[in-house]
């Protein structure tokens, strides 16, 4: 609980700090911004970024925890039977998963040993096999702890359409661009001509993630006091959502790898680039900034999932440009109370931000900022993550190791034009 405390006292002083901000900046206008409120500004910014800090590093804590735990400790609610019925599977599952994490298929029941067959799979290759490191598919609530440790790294997860499938048979998406077409007055008793529908597709795939193995000790293992869910769940998520994270932001999109969006030669469209300057080579304008805006179609600018995404970095050189009126274009966000969903998120000229640490940093002709709509890039999952325990590998050591693996592919799905575009920094 005194993460808790700690976290909702930090919140409300950053609501406070933003608040404060935000209003500060709507209330000065043209010449009324002075040097003063610079470096007020900037101030004031600071002290955020430090309350920032520290919120993330406990809230990644918490959010993984309670996933977990929640899981296997869920409040009693108004049910209907078969809601309560639903709810007491979920919950054997998770302890069959737990059981199996913590002592493998010996250590279970005969009755959970049924349970867990149903969601093993054996792993090939030399000296494996089922016993000895067989895939656990594992149960939605220890699902929902990994989703949440891979959306809280990286940024593309935040923002992207995920869907998820049963096999992981190449899978066409349908794409149609009919934005060329429109239609016509006749005259009177005229025939009116055809105007053919052309669609495309684009193919989803599914490549094979690995976690790399996660070694752990018999006397953790054997520790009643060990989360071991929760562990595994931060362990696993995190290194999986960085390698898809990369590749979902600067993946080649060819044969062995997701389509990044900010790949030099299988990326987005680049909305603008920077005019010639030094300055513009790790730095923006605030004409780049509206340019690379105004090039995404209105049709998708206008949807709510339009946004900006950039590195920290990047997005520090965006914290000094100024617009037309002198103000900062870059208004911190704020919370409504202790709902961390609440209120208001970052917004630049508007539009929300993403920060997203495998963006380029700014640098000759890098594409290091997007913006646009990122509901049209769809993420597939096969199955969700799968976890294999090895029992024997690491012995002498007095170790059993976990690695899992999840089948991903990352593209635009998307015929029409505009869905995003990139600005792009000067080549000198």
């Amino acid at each position: 609980m005194k993460l808790q405390h700690r976290l909702q006292a930090l919140r409300a002083e950053r609501d406070t700090a933003a608040t404060t901000l935000r209003q500060h900046v709507e209330t000065k206008t043209g010449n009324g911004w002075t040097s003063d409120d610079t470096a007020r500004y900037d101030a004031g910014l600071a002290d955020i970024d430090r309350i920032d800090a520290e919120i993330d590093r406990i809230e990644k804590v918490i959010k993984t925890e309670g996933a977990v735990s929640q899981a296997l400790d869920r409040r009693a609610g108004t049910r209907d039977i078969s809601d309560q019925r639903a709810q007491d599977e979920a919950n054997a599952e998770m302890a069959v998963f737990m059981g199996w994490l913590k002592h493998g298929m010996q250590g279970l029941t005969p009755e959970q040993q049924v349970v867990a067959q149903r969601h093993l799979t054996t792993v090939q290759g030399a000296g494996v096999g089922t016993g000895a490191a067989g895939g656990f598919t594992v149960p939605q609530e220890f699902m929902a702890a990994l989703e949440t440790a891979l959306r809280d790294y990286g940024g593309m997860r935040e923002v992207a359409t995920i869907i998820r499938t049963a096999s992981g048979a190449d899978m066409p998406m349908p794409t149609n661009n009919d934005t060329s077409n429109s239609g016509s007055i006749i005259a009177e008793n005229t025939a009116q001509s055809t105007l053919d529908v052309t669609f495309a597709q684009v193919i989803l795939r599914a490549f094979m993630y690995t976690s790399g193995i996660v070694p752990v000790s018999y006397q953790l293992l054997q520790d009643t006091a060990f989360d071991m869910g929760t562990w595994l769940a931060q362990q696993l998520g995190v290194r999986l959502a960085r390698i898809e994270n990369n590749h979902f932001t600067a993946g080649t999109g060819v044969a062995t790898q997701p389509q990044g969006i900010a790949n030099a030669t299988v990326g987005l469209t680049v909305g603008h680039q920077l005019p010639t300057g030094a300055a513009n080579v790790t730095g923006f304008t605030y004409q780049g900034l509206v340019t690379v805006q105004h090039s995404v179609d209105p049709a998708y600018r206008r949807m709510p999932n339009c946004v900006w995404m950039m590195s920290d970095t990047a997005l520090r050189q965006v914290r000094l440009i100024l617009d037309s009126q002198n103000r900062p274009i870059f208004v911190p966000g704020y919370t409504i109370g202790n709902d961390a969903v609440g209120g208001a998120p970052d917004t630049i000229m508007g539009h929300r931000l993403v920060i997203n640490q495998d963006m380029p940093v700014p640098a000759a002709s890098a594409r290091s900022i997007a913006f646009g709509d990122f509901s049209r890039y769809f993420i597939r999952e096969v199955q969700g993550i799968q976890v294999v325990r090895l029992n024997e590998r690491f012995a002498d050591a007095l170790q059993v190791a976990f690695f899992g693996y999840q089948r991903v592919d990352g593209r635009i799905v998307d015929a029409g034009t505009n869905p995003i575009r990139l600005l792009q920094n000067s080549a000198s």
